[in-house]
């Protein structure tokens, strides 16, 4: 049952810490990684070019992947004795407690998205003017922090403690990452992986940023001719249509929904922990 007054002491004392431990880490590493990204590849040519830009939305969507994964990972892990304390004592509502959380990595989340978007509005002179795609940009980037973010929620729920739910990071990081089916096509190797893709935060949002730069309408890269090389994961799927962004938007809100229910329902497993 939602405890409204626990969910908002929780939340203030989430916060607090958030601020006071957290803050400067987070702020720099979500203007460092986009600053990182763009040394490597020419401003100009990015979000005008269909090679370039899609490499780069792929690292884009790979950093807030990192960025949402590490922001969560070993929270509540760490606070599992506590937990248990004021669960079996005090009468603490679980799903208050993971609500308070939700709630307190959202205000993270922005945040960083809002850090993200910017550096990378500074970087890349060619979308700097078009508000709308700006806009769009921000809200992709958002949902898959946002929705890494629940993911490492639920495996720091999972697991006992923090060196567990660091040893699993690279495990998830190389799922989401190798079968999104961009670095590699799966349907080249067994078609079974096709459908793993679905599973993956990084497909949609990887999607949803091709078709917010609406890439079809790009031109090649100098020294790469081969249209059909860079656009087989998807020939006609990347045009701008509002629809399919909203499509992409949806699926990793339901897989976010799923991650904050299942963290409630895992978490209930802290009653054996031993004492």
């Amino acid at each position: 049952m939602l405890d409204k007054k626990q969910v908002s002491i929780y939340f203030r004392k989430f916060l607090r810490l958030l601020i006071n431990k957290k803050s400067l880490f987070f702020v720099l590493e979500a203007i460092l990684l986009p600053f990182i990204i763009s040394i490597a590849f020419d401003a100009n040519e990015v979000f005008a070019k269909y090679h370039i830009t899609r490499t780069c939305s792929i690292m884009f969507i790979s950093a807030a992947l990192w960025i949402g994964l590490f922001n969560s990972v070993t929270s509540i892990c760490n606070e599992r004795k506590v937990i248990k304390f004021e669960y079996q004592i005090k009468g603490l509502s679980l799903p208050s407690y993971v609500t308070a959380r939700v709630l307190t990595e959202l205000v993270l989340c922005f945040a960083e998205a809002i850090l993200m978007i910017g550096t990378i509005v500074v970087r890349y002179p060619r979308i700097q003017g078009n508000s709308s795609q700006i806009f769009l940009f921000g809200i992709t980037l958002f949902l898959v922090i946002f929705t890494s973010d629940m993911l490492a929620l639920l495996i720091s729920a999972f697991v006992k403690k923090s060196s567990q739910a660091m040893t699993a990071m690279p495990l998830v990081l190389m799922v989401q990452l190798l079968f999104s089916n961009f670095l590699q096509s799966l349907d080249e190797k067994i078609p079974f992986l096709v459908w793993i893709s679905h599973a993956t935060i990084t497909r949609w949002g990887t999607t949803a940023f091709f078709r917010i730069a609406n890439m079809n309408n790009m031109v090649p890269s100098q020294g790469h001719t081969d249209w059909q090389v860079y656009q087989k994961d998807g020939v006609g799927t990347y045009d701008f249509d509002l629809l399919a962004i909203l499509g992409n938007w949806g699926v990793l809100l339901a897989f976010a929904a799923l991650f904050i229910v299942a963290t409630s329902l895992v978490l209930t497993s802290v009653r054996k922990d031993a004492r």
